[in-house]
C-alpha cells in the first residue's frame, strides 16, 4: 500500500514538474519570438523555432505519461 502511495506521489510530482517546464518553455518561446520580430535577427527566430519543437516534445511526453497510468 505504501509503495503504491509513494508511486502515485512521485507521478504527481513529475506531472507538476512537466507542466511547469512546459509553461516556462511557452514563456521563453514568446519572448524569443518577440525579440526576433523587434530586432529582426534570424538567429533569434531560429532559437524560437527550436524551443517550439522542444515544447512539442514536452507535450508528447505528457501524453505518454498520462497514457501510462
Amino acid at each position: 500500500m505504501w509503495v503504491r502511495r509513494a508511486k502515485d506521489q512521485s507521478r504527481n510530482s513529475l506531472e507538476r514538474l512537466v507542466r511547469y517546464a512546459g509553461k516556462l518553455m511557452e514563456d521563453a518561446i514568446e519572448g524569443a519570438r518577440a525579440e526576433a520580430l523587434c530586432v529582426g535577427f534570424p538567429i533569434a527566430l531560429s532559437a524560437a523555432q527550436r524551443m517550439s519543437r522542444n515544447l512539442g516534445q514536452c507535450a508528447t511526453y505528457r501524453k505518454l505519461l498520462s497514457a501510462s497510468t
